[in-house]
């Protein structure tokens, strides 16, 4: 790897607040009213699901040691996910939807899917 990303790789306040920052999108997305969100999903509403927690997933990568870290991962990102749905499904502005929560585990399941054959060629471990 080059210096500038060995050095990026190797910062683990970075990738903290980038995953909590990803988090904090995911559950103001989840759970404000669709008008008052910056961006439209243009009927693709399912892919930006699984999209986001795909992006979720893959920026854990940094900070995990071992490839049976991805388990706990991808359990700790489904189980967010089935939460936002049956919070917007409590919270009256939103609607608690299977398909949602089924994008949702998608999303994660494919980067984790992914980081694993990835572990140690492209991604060494730290």
């Amino acid at each position: 790897m080059s210096s500038l990303v060995s050095r990026l790789w190797h910062r683990r306040p970075l990738w903290w607040s980038l995953n909590v920052g990803v988090l904090i999108v995911i559950t103001l997305a989840s759970l404000l009213s669709p008008g008052n969100l910056l961006v439209s999903t243009g009927g693709h509403d399912k892919l930006w699901h699984a999209t986001a927690y795909f992006i979720a997933a893959l920026l854990w990568r940094p900070l995990l040691r071992r490839p049976p870290s991805l388990v706990v991962v991808w359990i700790a990102l489904v189980a967010y996910g089935a939460l936002m749905e049956v919070l917007q499904g409590i919270g009256g502005v939103r609607s608690f939807e299977w398909l949602d929560m089924l994008a949702n585990g998608s999303g994660v399941t494919a980067a984790v899917l992914l980081l694993a054959l990835l572990w140690q060629r492209v991604l060494p471990p730290r």
